[in-house]
């Protein structure tokens, strides 16, 4: 009687580990799945702010592009 006691709080304890590692990798997976997520979101925005930064002229003379097909303005 009592060895077959023991083989059930065996076979409790190991389904109960079992469980906590299923739940543990659950919930890890869920987490690098919304850091994923964020990623992609905030990469968006960013390529948002980039493509409407584009379509706007800036005449700042510090960021006036110079190399050999554009030469500096002499003003």
């Amino acid at each position: 009687m009592k060895g077959a006691q023991n083989e059930k709080i065996k076979v409790l304890v190991v389904v109960w580990v079992i469980g906590g590692l299923i739940t543990s990798l659950f919930f890890l997976m869920s987490k690098q799945l919304q850091q994923n997520s964020n990623q992609l979101f905030v990469a968006s925005k960013i390529k948002n702010k980039q493509e409407n930064s584009d379509n706007s002229v800036n005449h700042d003379e510090l960021l006036t592009l110079v190399n050999y097909e554009n030469s500096l303005p002499e003003n």
